[in-house]
């Protein structure tokens, strides 16, 4: 055979994947070119061209082999194949030729051959001559039984193993495609990334219900990852959602394809299953088959071995994964301009820890979305953020660093998204939220335990242990900075801790109690007190209470045990008893359910100055009742004996605490406990004095007597030791002033039985109460109670009247108990100015007035000053004639405005109205008065006559309220500007008797002070509060 070839070479054109999936599932168009035009133009068979033929048949630029259109040639399809005539087939017969493809995996011996079409039965289908048809008249029905590359050929010689053989081999040719007779239909089209459950793929082939197929899942971001290549013998795939199969979020397509050519021949492409083939990812297009395969050439003869089936690829999309971001309430409020640390729980969908891979994963956004990270130190972890402040030296923190803002109020963000392979797609990708606020008036920070939880209980080695806490106000200012004793008094601590209990106990109270155990560190502003945490059923619980004057209250929560409740619950009986008699200590332990265990370990001890137990007073290791009871006898001699192994003195009151060792409960830890008794001295003194009624600050010679008395009876028994024996005054709430009663003196008071006083004093009024005391003794239930009584001042008048009272005379009557007295008496509140005496400047101008028989008087007061009031009070001090100092005298002279009175005190607006206002002075009227209404549009002034009445007319511009004012000062009155029309509710009929009238304004609101005529009788009537 001669045939006229044109030797060209062929480019090689190397696909991806998107060529890939492009070579099986792009349907064939009428696509043609003579050799060098696939060189020329990239073309490869079964890629981007269907059909081609070599010089000598296409003598023309891009000729069309066939008429049949390639749209028909797939696998399975009966076709009569025409040729294009006009074409150069010169005299010769061409028969159809397809491919076989040999070669196994991993043995190589790949070979690319054709065998000629020849069904059994049948002639060959050809053309020739006048007949340009395959499979027409009596030839065999073509059927094209395999994909791939078809050769049209005069001979059974064909080589493609390059440009210059095939252009001689081959006159002509064209690509038989697979058969897209699958249906493929899948569980879910898209699903966040590394979600649970499993993506399922279900494959129908007509009435084959279950085909067997090969299923790949392909990364579509250029990666060329399978998530899943493998074969489905029925036709079925599940394959997990997690990030082990999808490793990024983005596109994925599905494709669906079946290899049915000679299966016995066992062709592999790609390492499989079973012997099942299946297309790498360059899909045909491998070196293996370039260089090993006989006659093969990619860029001429096309993919290696196509499939016969395939499906419509079906696309899938893995949305970025939205983790679960989770705020502890107690870190979702963070305050502005004050540390803080925002703690974010990063989980995904079944509830596991995310690993953070970096910190700029996550972005800090402020109330207006602004990115602020750069303001925040940020950890991260396996589950966990944490965002707090670079700068937390207040007053810099959340929102501000020094003088600089970089957020303020609102809420605040914090991004946490992360894009693992760099394809701009995020594969997790949440918003946490939390608020900053305004800061409360108080806050306590609790510093250590830091969670607030104190996990357990501690043994004896480890306790006191200490509570770290801070306390400040809005103004970054502490409580603790200042005068530490009133400061200690402003917070208490109560609930589960020895000595402290649910009814509590300031810091003041608590550091009286035992030496060292409050502390504040200045340098940290830092309160550290020692506590022995005690468990409750259930867990306990220890809150911190502040209580800061007039920046408010605060209180936070210590939880006990944990959440494993880690401690014994401990309770001890009698909680007090007396030195000096026997006592049967009863301890009962349980478990934090109640559970009550008779195996602990159980010991007594005593609990030293700082709060902490030293020495062992009992013990028991197990011996206890069912009901978890343990008894110990506490004798004398171990309540006062045994003393000196801790302190140099035998004293009560001296506390005594049960320890417990709870050991180990199903593999658990020993659980720890505590209970306290207080060892009380015994209450056998008795006080008293001479004198139990004292004027305030008058001089008197007293004596004090200590006696022993029976603590049954109150009878006296003897006289006490001196030694150590001390005598303190107490106030009526428990608090030692002995130290105000400065003219009592301090030595007289202590080691004497009988104490003489002389010329002493006592300037507070109250009720007092003296207690004494020695080592193992006190006056419990006998103690002396005096009573210091003010004296009584009364003036001729109860109120001075300001810029109306004008050099008058004020008689002062001083008396106590009912009875006249002489002295000094000091007036709070008014001043000397020379010409008169001025009220009211200020509580700590004084004026003195000798006081004979009860009676002081004071000329020329003038009441021309009220300091930045409407009514002051002048208050008194009163020293006796024969007294040691001034001390407080009840009784008050008030200094006001005049009262005013208007009618009517409602008007309605946009309407002319008199208005009467009664000005009056210690209950008479003012005449020469100068009164102002002011308000709802109203400025007008006028001067009450001889009756105090001053008249107005208004017309009121709006509703509300006008002001009355006395000399441009206010008087605390008002008129009240009631809409413009008032409604009347009166009883249809009524009979004789009484009856109602209400008056209502336009709101439907009750007018008080609304004039009501009666034209019938006559009368006019004035409305109450109710109308």
């Amino acid at each position: 055979m001669s045939r006229n070839v044109r030797s060209k070479t062929l480019a090689i054109f190397v696909t991806t994947i998107l060529v890939v999936s492009a070579t099986v599932f792009i349907t064939p168009v009428k696509t043609s070119a003579k050799y060098e035009d696939i060189q020329g133009y990239d073309k490869i068979p079964g890629v981007n061209v269907w059909q081609g033929a070599n010089w000598t048949v296409a003598n023309m630029p891009n000729a069309t082999v066939l008429k049949t259109s390639t749209k028909e040639l797939y696998y399975g399809n009966q076709v009569v194949i025409e040729v294009n005539s006009s074409l150069n087939w010169g005299s010769d017969t061409y028969f159809l030729y397809y491919p076989v493809y040999t070669g196994k995996w991993p043995d190589g011996n790949y070979n690319l051959t054709w065998k000629k079409y020849e069904p059994a039965g049948y002639p060959a289908p050809s053309i020739g001559g006048d007949d340009n048809q395959f499979g027409d008249g009596g030839e065999a029905p073509v059927i094209l039984n395999v994909s791939g590359l078809w050769l049209i050929d005069n001979d059974d010689v064909h080589d493609c193993s390059n440009f210059s053989r095939m252009n001689e081999t081959v006159p002509a040719w064209f690509w038989v495609n697979a058969s897209t007779e699958y249906t493929v239909t899948v569980s879910d089209t898209s699903f966040p990334y590394d979600s649970t459950g499993e993506l399922t793929i279900d494959v129908d082939h007509g009435t084959d219900e279950q085909p067997a197929v090969m299923i790949d899942i392909r990364a579509d971001n250029g990666t060329s990852i399978f998530v899943k290549n493998q074969f489905a013998s029925t036709g079925e795939l599940s394959v997990s959602k997690n990030s082990s199969k999808f490793k990024w979020a983005g596109n994925y397509t599905i494709y669906v394809y079946m290899d049915t050519d000679d299966a016995g021949t066992d062709i592999y492409y790609f390492e499989g299953t079973d012997y099942h083939r299946h297309y790498s990812e360059e899909y045909g297009n491998s070196t293996t088959f370039t260089s090993y395969a006989t006659y093969y050439n990619y860029s001429l003869c096309g993919p290696w071995d196509p499939p016969e089936y395939n499906a419509t690829p079906i696309k899938i999309v893995v949305e970025s994964g939205v983790p679960t971001l989770t705020i502890p309430e107690e870190n979702a409020t963070m305050y502005w301009s004050f540390p803080g640390e925002v703690n974010i729980s990063v989980k995904d969908y079944e509830g596991e820890n995310i690993s953070i891979p970096t910190n700029e994963s996550i972005v800090v956004l402020n109330d207006d979305r602004d990115n602020v990270t750069a303001n925040f130190t940020i950890d991260y972890g396996n589950g966990y953020v944490r965002i707090y402040p670079k700068n937390q030296t207040e007053p810099s923190g959340w929102g501000r660093d020094g003088s600089y803002v970089y957020g303020n109020n609102g809420t605040w963000r914090a991004w946490i998204r992360w894009d693992k392979n760099g394809d701009g797609i995020y594969e997790w990708n949440g918003t946490a939220i939390w608020t900053v606020t305004k800061a409360p008036s108080v806050q306590i920070q609790i510093i250590s335990p830091s969670n607030k939880e104190i996990s357990e209980i501690p043994d004896i080695n480890n306790q006191p242990m200490t509570v770290k806490f801070k306390v400040f106000n809005r103004n970054h200012e502490y409580l603790g900075d200042g005068n530490q004793d009133e400061d200690m008094k402003n917070i208490t601590l109560a609930g589960d801790a020895l000595f402290i209990g649910d009814e509590g106990k300031t810091l003041y109270e608590y550091s009286n109690m035992f030496s060292n155990v409050v502390y504040y560190d200045d340098t940290s502003n830092t309160w550290w007190v020692n506590i022995t945490p005690t468990m409750d059923l259930n867990g306990g619980e220890l809150k911190i209470s502040v209580d800061w004057g007039n920046w408010g209250t605060r209180e936070e929560t210590i939880f006990i045990g944990g959440t494993k409740l880690n401690g014994s619950v401990v309770t001890i009986s009698p909680t007090e008893f007396t030195i000096g008699e026997n006592v049967t200590i009863t301890v009962k332990v349980t478990d934090a359910n109640g559970y009550p265990y008779p195996n602990a370990n159980v010991a007594l001890y005593y609990v030293n100055d700082s709060g902490g137990l030293e020495y062992e007073i009992n013990a028991t290791s197990g011996g206890g009742t069912t009901s978890g009871e343990y008894t110990f006898l506490f004798n004398v001699t171990q309540q006062t004996n045994n003393q000196t192994n801790v302190w140099s003195e035998i004293k009560a009151p001296r506390y005594i605490a049960a320890y417990v060792e709870l050991p180990n409960v199903g593999g658990s830890p020993p659980a720890y406990g505590y209970a306290v008794a207080t060892m009380k001295p015994r209450s056998d003194l008795k006080v008293e004095i001479s004198k139990d009624i004292l004027m305030a600050g008058k001089k008197y010679d007293l004596w004090i007597n200590i006696s022993t008395v029976d603590p049954l009876t109150g009878n006296k028994t003897g006289t006490p030791d001196d030694t150590n024996l001390h005598v303190e005054i107490y106030n009526e709430t428990g608090v030692n002033v002995t130290n105000k009663f400065d003219s009592w003196g301090w030595s007289p008071l202590n080691n004497d039985v009988t104490i003489k006083l002389s010329d002493v004093y006592a300037l507070e009024p109250g009720t007092y109460y003296i207690y004494a005391y020695n080592s193992t003794h006190d006056s419990e239930g006998f103690n002396a109670t005096f009573e210091v009584v003010p004296v009584e001042v009364t003036a001729d008048v109860e109120e001075l009247i300001w810029n109306y009272d004008d050099n008058i005379t004020v008689t002062f009557t001083v008396t106590w108990q009912g009875e006249p007295v002489n002295g000094t008496l000091q007036i709070i509140g008014i001043q000397d100015v020379g010409s008169y005496n001025q009220t009211w400047v200020n509580a700590t101008l004084q004026h003195e007035l000798t006081v004979e028989n009860g009676v002081a008087v004071i000329h020329n007061v003038t009441a021309n000053n009220l300091t930045n009031a409407s009514i002051q009070n002048i208050t008194f001090k009163f020293k006796p004639e024969d007294g040691g100092g001034y001390a407080n005298a009840t009784g008050v002279v008030l200094v006001k405005v005049p009262d005013v009175e208007p009618t009517p005190d409602a008007v309605a607006v946009g309407e002319m109205a008199t208005v009467n206002v009664l000005v009056t002075g210690r209950g008479q009227p003012l005449p020469g008065v100068n009164v102002t209404l002011k308000g709802a549009g109203i400025k007008s002034n006028a001067t009450t006559d001889a009756s105090g009445v001053a008249t107005f007319s208004i017309l009121p511009g709006s509703t509300g309220y006008i002001d009355i004012l006395i000399e441009n000062r206010s008087t605390g009155t008002k008129i009240n500007v009631t809409a413009n029309y008032l409604e009347i509710e009166i009883p249809s009929s009524v009979q004789e008797g009484i009856f109602t009238v209400t008056i209502k304004d336009g709101k439907g609101y009750p007018v008080k002070g609304a004039q009501v005529k009666f034209t019938g009788t006559g009368e006019t009537k004035i409305t109450d509060s109710n109308g």
